[in-house]
């Protein structure tokens, strides 16, 4: 009763001061709620308090790119996002976008981005309309300045639901429940087919947006039986720079980003019940590195053997650097200068090449590798064959070492060529025998050759066996049929199974 004694006052005063009101061009500040604002995001109550300026400019210069929510009435970046023509028109001038609802949106029914109806709110309170009529702009700041105070609400269903929505989450605003949502939608109608838009008056079955520990919608919440889901991942971002830290001689520097992107929220139908912001982030990290000046001074200079050493002192810091220099190395080429002098290799010690550096005119000694054995009489410990390799023994006549080689294996020389047959019969087809023909070493049973299996059809001789390939005429299919590749083995010791 009290809250009404104190709003009948204030009524009276405004009617005491003139017999009309008239009805100016509406802003952010007309529906700004700092402490609201504040109440929503940590890390502003952590910056500015309750300082109702600063929170207010922080909103216009940033809060607003970064898709931030001020005030409980309207999520104006959503109210931008849903209406192409709006954007195009004002661009980012937020004023213009609130004072367009306030004045043109709530009679053209323009509902996305709409957390409150100020229209139910007249209806419910019948002293705020006998006093303002339908100056809406007026209305908001009513709502904001008294309205949450004295716990007034709305009559309509938008009010109703997204303070439900809000409670079942554990979210609220900062004063008296005011309602958090972030980007909802819902149409009239049926639900997906009739007289649905990007972020409808949330209706019967309609759906208002969830809020995340930043305040950033994450999805739909519950509204009267039908339940949100999920905001969809994966669309392309659209990244905006909302901090910067630059690199220091010591730290590292980052960049973050928020996409400003929106994306649609859609129910188990399909079909749309909020259009919400992304709340994607991302960071980009600038390393920390020393400024060196334009003009440095050696200390050493790298030659052929020692390193160099650079000495700079940074230009921002005045800390002193070091960096080193990779030695040159000598200058010559091995394959292609003539040695200075040389000693040849022996299978027992290897022999050596002097060059002279082009740079220094050192001298660089490259040995030789070891020289081979000389073996004038091998004994055969095994033949090679085709199946694999010999072995043969001597003794080096220049050292006495016992000497072991491999003798390669043989070409593969005693070939066949046989077809190899086998049941492969499918059921529903006449009775057919798969066929394929290699070519195989009778020696050692490798497949030189092979053909890719075809199949013939066959019938029975009158004595059950198939008059074609000689196979029993079984009506059977085959499992797991061999086929035979190029480096395969065939059994040499079942030669009489191929017909």
């Amino acid at each position: 009763m009290r809250g009404k004694k104190v709003l009948t006052i204030s009524l009276l005063a405004i009617l005491l001061a003139g017999s009309s009101l008239r009805v100016s061009a509406a802003g952010v500040k007309d529906v700004f709620d700092a402490e609201y604002y504040a109440g929503r995001y940590s890390d502003l109550k952590s910056a500015y308090g309750t300082d109702e300026a600063a929170l207010l400019n922080h909103f216009v210069t940033r809060g607003a790119y970064e898709g931030r929510i001020m005030s409980p009435i309207l999520d104006v970046v959503a109210y931008r996002a849903a209406y192409a023509d709006l954007n195009a028109a004002f661009g980012d001038d937020w004023n213009a976008y609130v004072n367009h609802y306030l004045t043109y949106g709530i009679a053209e029914r323009r509902t996305s981005g709409v957390l409150f109806d100020l229209v139910g709110y007249v209806d419910g309170n019948p002293d705020v309309g006998a006093v303002y009529g339908e100056d809406y702009i007026a209305i908001a700041r009513h709502y904001i300045t008294y309205g949450i105070k004295e716990g007034r609400s709305s009559s309509g269903l938008l009010r109703k639901a997204v303070t439900a929505a809000s409670d079942s989450l554990g979210v609220s605003g900062p004063t008296g429940g005011a309602p958090v949502g972030n980007g909802w939608a819902g149409g009239s109608g049926n639900g997906c087919g009739e007289d649905v838009s990007p972020g409808g008056v949330l209706e019967n079955g309609g759906s208002a947006g969830s809020v995340s520990e930043e305040g950033r919608t994450a999805g739909g919440i519950s509204g009267e039986g039908v339940s949100g889901e999920a905001a969809p991942a994966g669309h392309d971002h659209s990244w905006k720079l909302t901090d910067s830290c630059a690199a220091s001689c010591r730290e590292d520097g980052y960049r973050d980003y928020q996409c400003q992107g929106m994306v649609e929220v859609r129910d188990s139908a399909g079909c749309m019940i909020a259009i919400v912001h992304c709340t994607e982030t991302k960071r980009e990290i600038i390393k920390a590195v020393h400024t060196r000046p334009d003009e440095i001074a050696h200390i050493t200079c790298e030659d052929c053997t020692r390193s160099g050493l650079i000495t700079y002192r940074c230009t921002v810091c005045g800390e002193t650097q070091q960096e080193v220099i990779p030695a040159l190395g000598h200058d010559y080429n091995k394959e292609a200068d003539k040695p200075l002098k040389s000693k040849a290799s022996t299978c027992r010690e290897a022999g050596w090449d002097v060059f002279a550096c082009k740079r220094c005119g050192a001298e660089v000694r490259e040995t030789r590798l070891l020289a081979d054995h000389v073996v004038k009489e091998w004994g055969v410990d095994r033949e090679a064959a085709c199946a694999g390799e010999g072995i043969r023994q001597g003794r080096c006549s220049l050292c006495s070492l016992q000497v072991t080689e491999s003798i390669p294996r043989t070409n593969h020389a005693n070939a066949a060529n046989i077809n190899i047959y086998a049941d492969a019969y499918e059921e529903g087809t006449s009775v057919r025998h798969s066929v394929q023909n290699i070519t195989y070493c009778m020696d050692c049973g490798y497949i030189i050759a092979v053909s890719t299996p075809s199949y013939v059809n066959c019938a029975d001789a009158g004595n059950g066996m198939c008059g074609t390939c000689g196979l029993a005429v079984t009506r059977k299919a085959s499992a797991g049929l061999k086929v035979y590749r190029t480096g395969d083995y065939y059994p040499v010791c079942l030669d009489d199974t191929a017909r």
